[in-house]
Formats: structure tokens, sequence, C-alpha cells
């Protein structure tokens, strides 16, 4: 399957309340809920008009699995290998791999404002994270939408740094996108910038009978 390539305007994107309460790992019925909600609410638009929202997914055969070496090769010779992520692509025909970014503005806005105010600087980079996740669940839509037209299901989530899926996988994942598009790069210890960008796999498999 050809690269597909999302573009979102800022104000397209919701905010989860309950995702950024999880994120701060507060209650929704914290005894001072209302205040943290006046809170978000004053903070939403500043990191809402930093962001630039990108998006890239491409659904990739997958074309053989090393059981000795818990690898799992993909079309056009990428391989991922790791306990974890070999289990996770267990009975899959294909997996979808993805890149999202809100850009470098935002992080160059949430560094500022950790300095000026930590606390202002922590909530901000949860309402950020929130949005992260509303862009993730876009891209899971067409995926599974393009799953579904063909009796695939979707195995959850999965991405390199988790158990059992080195870090270093960044760059097989990497090869597979076009991510000089998305002006994000990987440093020397595989993590993405601009921080406020996630990337990862879902396996897709047959639907049980």
């Amino acid at each position: 399957m050809p690269l597909v390539e999302l573009r979102f305007s800022a104000n397209e994107l919701e905010l989860d309340l309950a995702q950024v309460f999880k994120l701060l790992k507060l209650p929704r019925q914290h005894p001072q809920a209302e205040e943290w909600r006046q809170r978000i609410a004053a903070v939403e638009p500043r990191v809402r008009e930093r962001l630039e929202p990108k998006a890239q997914y491409r659904i990739v055969p997958i074309e053989a699995r090393l059981p000795e070496r818990q690898t799992v090769v993909l079309a056009g010779e990428a391989r991922f290998t790791g306990r974890g992520v070999y289990r996770r692509l267990a009975g899959c025909r294909h997996a979808a791999a993805f890149l999202l970014t809100l850009g470098h503005r935002l992080d160059s806005s949430l560094r500022q404002c950790n300095q000026d105010d930590p606390l202002d600087g922590y909530l901000s980079d949860c309402v950020a994270a929130a949005f992260t996740h509303s862009v993730l669940r876009r891209i899971e839509r067409e995926v599974r939408q393009w799953a579904e037209a063909r009796r695939l299901q979707l195995t959850p989530r999965y991405s390199p740094g988790y158990h059992g899926w080195p870090l270093q996988d960044q760059r097989p994942l990497f090869s597979l996108l076009q991510t000089e598009t998305m002006n994000v790069k990987l440093n020397d210890q595989f993590f993405m910038i601009p921080q406020k960008s996630v990337s990862g796999i879902w396996g897709l498999k047959p639907e049980k009978a």
C-alpha cells in the first residue's frame, strides 16, 4: 500500500478532558477537579495555537517470521526484532507503520513554559500529549476501515521502546515512511525530535470466525 499522509488544522483536533486528567494522574472526581478544568481551559488555546499536526502511515505485508531470531521481516526488507514485537505480530498478515508529530513550534513553546512556570509547563505538556492521542485516533480510524474492508482486525498499538522491542528499531520503522517530509528526526539515542511525536505499528490479522 502506498504511503498515506494526513494533514490537520489545529482546530480540527478535539481535546479529551478525560485523557488530560489521566495524564495528570487525577481522578475526574478530585475535590479540585473544577479548578483543574479551569486551568486546562486557560492553557489549551496557548498549546493549540502552536500545533502543526502531521501524520503518515503505510500498511506493509509481512513476508517472513524468523523464530530463532524473534524477527519479523516486512516487504522492503525492514526487520523488527524483539520478543514483544514478534509476539504482537503473531498471526498478522500486515503491519501498519505510522508516525505523527505536533511540530517544532510546540516543542520550543513547551521548553520556555517549563522554564517560566514549571506547573504551567507540566499542565501544557499533558494537554499536548492529549492532542497526540487525538491524532492517533484519526490514524487508527483510517487503518481500521482499511482492515475491516478486508476482514482483518487490528492488534493493540505497539511502539519501539515498549517491553520486548528495542528503541533502535525506530530506524527500520522510519525506513517504511517518509520522515523527511514530516521534519522528524532521531537523535543518537533513537528518541524523536520534535519530542511530541509518536511512532509505532498496528498488526493486522484475520478476523476470528
